[in-house]
């Protein structure tokens, strides 16, 4: 019995030997610059339907119960390549590249053959999209590399002459004339400039509610790199949506709903895998379409007529270059889902970043709820920097190579001697608006500002910061006018009761300028660099000695809310008085009770150790006030209720442009002063003719006074849809804004004054990106001009004065 039972053993061993003995496994890359070429075609021993297609870094493996003689590999834009099968492992396959350009097909509709199997995409792609069929949950492992092109190979030829010098006597490498950098040199091959690796763990349910928890991050030269997971941000995932988004840049997808009228499509070949056929289709905007495309390729398989590769990068040339990469896999025999997405960035002076994410632990999954979701959309373990390198080893790929180890130890001695973590720190706290000085934080625009009643304001302002105490801020801040000649200065103290609520309490005394109209909503900052101007042009201002005590939190995952009390005594900065039972009054006191409110639906939270951090919202997000105004409390002159409202969002639609809307009300009821009630929406300035978003361009800063009102402003920015050359693209924006509001109380201010009882109308068109500077070989910095122009019943004598002319500035990176 024990001799039959190894005998049958033995026989299976040796059948499975036989039959797994011819194995194969290599890259391909690219002949000239050895770049990994993802998605190539191979097949062996001439055989059509007998092969492997390379996956996302250029690896195959393949394995044949049959001898391999020959192979075959091709790839879009190269030459083919057919050899005898010599070697079975780590065989490198290079490619040399074709000289027809996927340019140079030009295919109309009626002969192409690749618009059957594009319908079929379109008509099978919300079956398809992993976003869309229901809820799922994965592990990542996420690695991105930033270096610079052809940095490796003056390295290497610098580090060659080190040894040579070193060999002749000619150079002592424990020298201390020698920098840090050449010692680096001479002990090393290569490294990267920086390497990045994370492993994430996300649950995701339609259509957007989203979760991931950071587990584990390293950066090269960090000890805290809480910022690794970022670089998976910059690619979409999936390629299913109408709009494929890289950088905040739209791209019109080739196989959305009507793309075959705006691309041109190539059937490259097919490829046969058991009972499916690979269709390998080339894409390319039309000639005549005006639209931010895609080039690149991809794999469909017959299975459902699903994408199972892409490879796209931007028609058009930027000022970076970018491309995606993504792989797909059938799972469990019954849905396609992303399994491997890589993305490239680089810059014209060859800085790169090359960024791949490999997904594991996939499940699909129908038991997950709402419930199951906060609205921190990223978060990351406070253990995710500490992790092992047994912990590591358990979710890559490939171990790491030499120059992966040498980038780890030599930026790591970098960034320690360097201090890389300090100088992020120092970077994060500059660009949250402060300089961090020890266990203080000097606030940066408490430096400069400037405005038309003061001037130029020259201050300073000095906070703590967790160094000092955990949970409790204090503060403090001086400034002085030289137009006006006033000192200002302010003092708060905060406490942050719990930061994963957002829950705080503060306390506030200022003795400051408040332009009027302002004490209650702030004026949006726009979606532009203009859109902070406004404050520039305001010349009216109360001078305002104020106490407030102020509690505030985050529920209902996305609700943000605050009370206050405040106390206010207001003396007002310009020819003004207020009448009341016929006496003049000019300065005045107030008392207010305040409360605030902020929903933005599924906005997207991240929250680090530090510090959280909102994303935003492709959401209306809305914002309201109630303030009750006390005569008889703390000295208060005035009994009042005052309610403003206002949504905005912003959105894009599919070859048409981003749209954004912003309509804000407000009411007033009592009777109060100039300084209380609504005014100041106008920007038109000779002074300072810039485009202000959220404010009416032709309207002069106060030319409207109200105690109730309703505005509305309309944008829709068209890019360069209607107009395009290789050369020169300049963007289209329209505007239309309309204002009502009225005063019941217009005989108690002494002040010249309207009001807009009927409907202000104005509309406009600006023009941008006519004048485009280079900033650093990053993006461009761009110059335009904006023409507005008011009508209807405030539209004045001389059609003139009507006209506002404006110019505009925009960064992009076309």
């Amino acid at each position: 019995m024990k001799i039959n039972i190894l005998l049958s053993t033995f026989v299976l061993l040796c059948t499975s030997l036989a039959y797994g003995q011819f194995e194969i496994s290599g890259k391909v890359i690219d002949a000239k610059t050895s770049e990994s070429l993802a998605f190539a075609n191979i097949t062996f021993n001439a055989i059509s339907n007998r092969g492997v297609i390379t996956d996302i870094d250029g690896n195959f493996y393949y394995q044949s119960k049959d001898s391999l003689k020959t192979l075959k590999v091709s790839y879009l834009g190269y030459k083919d390549l057919q050899i005898e099968v010599k070697q079975y492992k780590d065989v490198i396959l290079q490619l040399e590249t074709s000289e027809e350009s996927l340019n140079e097909v030009i295919i109309t509709n009626g002969e192409n053959p690749a618009l059957r199997i594009i319908r079929k995409v379109i008509a099978n792609r919300d079956l398809n999209n992993p976003l869309k069929k229901g809820g799922f949950k994965y592990t990542a492992y996420n690695r991105s590399i930033i270096d610079r092109e052809g940095r490796q190979k003056t390295a290497d030829s610098l580090r060659n002459a080190f040894l040579n010098q070193i060999e002749k006597g000619e150079l002592d490498p424990k020298s201390d004339s020698i920098s840090d950098y050449e010692k680096i040199l001479i002990q090393e091959r290569n490294f990267n400039i920086m390497l990045f690796e994370s492993v994430s763990q996300r649950k995701f349910l339609p259509p957007d509610l989203s979760e991931e928890k950071v587990i584990a991050t390293r950066v090269s030269g960090f000890k805290n790199p809480y910022f690794a997971m970022l670089a998976t941000e910059l690619q979409p995932f999936g390629f299913y949506e109408d709009n494929i988004d890289l950088l905040d840049l739209h791209f019109l997808n080739p196989i959305a709903s009507g793309s075959i009228k705006r691309y041109d499509y190539q059937l490259e070949e097919q490829i046969f895998r058991a009972k499916d056929t690979i269709f390998n289709i080339s894409f390319q905007p039309k000639k005549s379409s005006n639209i931010d495309g895609l080039k690149g390729f991809m794999y469909v398989n017959s299975n459902g007529y699903a994408l199972q590769n892409i490879v796209a990068e931007p028609f058009d040339e930027m000022m970076i270059n970018l491309k995606i990469q993504q792989k797909y896999q059938y799972l469990n025999n019954e849905d396609w889902f992303p399994e491997q997405l890589n993305f490239e960035i680089m810059e014209n002076n060859g800085v790169f970043i090359n960024g791949k994410s490999y997904l594991s632990e996939i499940e699909l999954l129908d038991s997950l709820k709402k419930k199951d979701f906060s609205e921190v959309a990223l978060t990351y373990a406070k253990d995710a920097p500490n992790k092992p390198e047994a912990f590591w080893d358990a979710y890559r790929i490939d171990s790491l190579s030499q120059k992966d180890k040498a980038t780890y130890r030599v930026v790591d001695s970098i960034g320690e001697r360097l201090k890389l973590d300090k100088i992020v720190e120092v970077g994060t706290e500059i660009g949250n608006g402060y300089i961090p000085w020890g266990k203080f934080n000097i606030p940066i625009n408490r430096f400069f500002g400037y405005n038309k009643h003061e001037g130029f304001r020259l201050g300073a302002g000095l906070e703590t910061n967790k160094k000092l105490f955990k949970n409790i801020v204090f503060g403090g801040y001086v400034a002085y006018g030289h137009r006006d000649n006033d000192w200002k200065y302010g003092v708060k103290i905060r406490f942050d009761i719990d930061p994963t609520k957002d829950m705080f309490l503060q306390l506030n005394y200022q003795n400051d300028v408040r332009e009027i109209g302002t004490a209650s909503m702030n004026r949006s900052s726009g979606f532009s660099l203009n859109g902070d101007l406004r404050s520039f042009i305001a010349s009216h201002m109360d001078f305002v000695e104020s106490f407030e005590l102020k509690f505030g939190r985050r529920d209902l995952k996305y609700l943000t809310w605050s009370a206050s009390l405040k106390n206010e005594n207001i003396k007002p900065q310009y020819d003004y008085f207020f009448i009341e039972n016929q006496n003049l009054i000019s300065n005045y006191s107030n008392t207010q009770a305040e409360f605030k409110l902020r929903y933005a639906h599924r906005e997207r939270i991240v929250e680090t150790p530090l510090k959280r951090v909102s994303l935003g919202t492709n959401y209306p997000v809305f914002n309201a006030i109630y303030t009750q105004g006390f005569d008889n409390l703390l000295g208060g002159d005035f009994s009042y209720q005052k309610i403003e409202a206002s949504v905005h969002q912003s959105f894009f639609l599919r070859n048409f442009g981003k749209t954004r809307y912003r309509f804000q009300t407000g009411y007033l009821d009592g009777n109060v002063p100039l300084g209380l009630l609504f005014t100041g929406e106008g920007s038109k300035d000779n002074d300072i003719p810039v485009v202000m978003y959220d404010t009416f361009q032709t309207m002069l800063p106060y030319e409207f006074l109200s105690d109730r009102y309703a505005h509305l402003f309309l944008t829709h920015d068209l890019g360069s849809l209607l107009f395009k050359t290789k050369k020169f693209s300049p963007g289209l924006v329209i505007h239309h804004n309309m204002g009502w509001g009225s005063l019941n109380t217009v005989f108690s201010h002494a002040w010249t004054y309207k009001t807009k009882d009927d409907v202000f109308i104005e509309s406009g068109l600006e023009l941008t990106k006519l004048i485009q500077m280079n900033y650093l070989n990053t993006m461009y910095f761009n110059f335009g001009i904006g023409g507005f122009y008011r009508y209807g019943d405030y539209s004045l004598d001389n059609s003139s004065d009507n006209f506002a002319l404006k110019i505009n500035t925009t960064f992009s990176f076309n």
